[in-house]
This record gives C-alpha cells, sequence and structure tokens, in this order.
C-alpha cells in the first residue's frame, strides 16, 4: 500500500531537523490553537515554516509569525480566504529548518531517479476502433505494452482474453507512439474498445493526498541525501554534518533501491 505525499513529507521532516506534527483545536484564518504545543516557551515556533497536508486546507503552506507559549495559539501568513477558518479535521507539520516545498522536491527528484525501476501497472480502455483504421495513438502514460483485448461486443465493457486477445501488433515509434495492426493478420471490428494492458512510469506529486507506490525507505534516504546535499555550500563543521550525513542517507537509499526493482514486461513505446 501506497503512501500519500503529505505523510512522506511529514516523515522526513521528521528525520531531517526537529518537526511537529498536530491537529488545531480551533483557528481562525491566519491562526489556530493546537493546547499539544503549550510545552515550549513563547516565540519557539517563529518563523517555521507549516503546511496543512490533511483535511479542509490540505495542499496549504505558511509560515509562523508568532507562538504563543501559554495558550499553544499559532499566528501564520499568508492568511487563508475569508470564511475558510481553520478547524480541527486539519492535520499539520512545521518545520524549522526545510519548507514544504524543498520537501515536496526531494522527493520528486528521488522518484524520478528510479521511474525506469519502479515501473507501475497501467490498463486503458479509450481507443475506439475506427473502420478500415490499423493506427492508433497510443496514450501518454504508457511504458511498456504487453497485452492489446479487443471489446467482445460494441459497449458492453467486457473483454474475453480468450476471443479478443490480439496477438499481433507493432509500435510505430516515429513521431507521435501508435499501435499498428496487420489487417492480413488482425480482425478489427468497428465501434469496440481496445484494453491496453502494460507499465507506467510513475507520476511526480503535486498534491497532498498524490499517493505513491514506491518504497518510503527509499524515497525517504534518497529525499534526505538530496536536501543534505542542497546545504553543502561552503565550509565548516555544519557543511561537514551536511556532506557525512548526506553520504549516510545515500548509503541507505542505495541498499533499499535494489529491492524495488519491477521487471519490464511487453513492448517498449
Amino acid at each position: 500500500m501506497g503512501r500519500s505525499l503529505g505523510l512522506l513529507c511529514a516523515d522526513l521532516a521528521q528525520i531531517m531537523c526537529e518537526q511537529v506534527t498536530g491537529t488545531p483545536d480551533t483557528g481562525s484564518i491566519n491562526a489556530f490553537l493546537d493546547e499539544a504545543l503549550k510545552v515550549k516557551g513563547d516565540g519557539y515556533y517563529d518563523d517555521w515554516y507549516g503546511r496543512f497536508y490533511e483535511g479542509s486546507h490540505l495542499n496549504t503552506t505558511f509560515n509562523v509569525t508568532d507562538f504563543d507559549g501559554d495558550t499553544g495559539e499559532i499566528k501564520f501568513i499568508p492568511p487563508l480566504s475569508s470564511e475558510n477558518k481553520v478547524d480541527n479535521t486539519d492535520l499539520y507539520y512545521m518545520t524549522v529548518d526545510y519548507t514544504p516545498e524543498e520537501l515536496i522536491g526531494a522527493i520528486n527528484q528521488a522518484i524520478v531517479m528510479v521511474e525506469d525501476e519502479a515501473l507501475e501497472d497501467e490498463l486503458d480502455e479509450t481507443v475506439l476502433v475506427i473502420a478500415s483504421t490499423y493506427e492508433y495513438p497510443i496514450p501518454s502514460t504508457f511504458s511498456y505494452i504487453d497485452t492489446v483485448i479487443q471489446e467482445s461486443t460494441a459497449d458492453s465493457g467486457k473483454f474475453s482474453v480468450s476471443s479478443g486477445k490480439i496477438k499481433k501488433f507493432n509500435i510505430l515509434r516515429g513521431g507521435q507512439r501508435k499501435l499498428w495492426f496487420d489487417p492480413s493478420v488482425v480482425s478489427l471490428t468497428a465501434g469496440r474498445k481496445l484494453r491496453l494492458v502494460g507499465q507506467k512510469k510513475p507520476k511526480r506529486l503535486t498534491a497532498d493526498s498524490d499517493i505513491c507506490e514506491i518504497s518510503p525507505a527509499f524515497l525517504l534516504q534518497q529525499a534526505k541525501s538530496i536536501l543534505h546535499q542542497s546545504r553543502i555550500k561552503g565550509e565548516g563543521s555544519d557543511f561537514e554534518e551536511h556532506r557525512s550525513q548526506m553520504g549516510i542517507a545515500q548509503g541507505m537509499a542505495n541498499d533499499a533501491r535494489r529491492r524495488i526493482q519491477v521487471p519490464s514486461t511487453g513492448w517498449p513505446i
């Protein structure tokens, strides 16, 4: 089972720097109250970065301007739109050193690094057979196509491997990718759909609710390595610490990467 971008970012923040997660008790358009935060003193969370990653305001990033240690109140900018108050359905995380945009960017870089290894299943039933037509554009999501099945009857939504599987097809790669069927050996019936079965690359994540099936063990350590690398910009103990932590995280990411390989099947697009 995959993990959402919001949870991945919250987990990444936890292993990168000081971080806190929680649920507001009450809120307004530019503040919320969380009594669990009262263990820290006034101003402790000032200038921290935050994001609501589940609930009414998911995908919303904010910056903390003031923290009241007596009440647990967080004030933030930019304010939400009027009549759009923070409520107790919102889950948030706050970090001190890395912005939510940096966390999201690092996770997506990690995904791109293994997009040819962590292939996912893909299925499409949008291609409609047209009379006397034997070339069809391939949906852009596919990286490999393994099986093509023709619908049993028009608009039936039924695809039989035993009677409808098309055993011979070719991929045309010049310009737009297309499926080509040899009319001398393949019988297509106008009005029926084609079910394409294959694999796709994992998509980049943009919304907190987006789900990624790649191993979190790899994603988090690879993203951690990327973030530490982004801070190596000089000399001194701080930079050496980032360099050291980058190396440790990269080693753990490399170890996890060996276990995420998904063999490709079918014809490459």
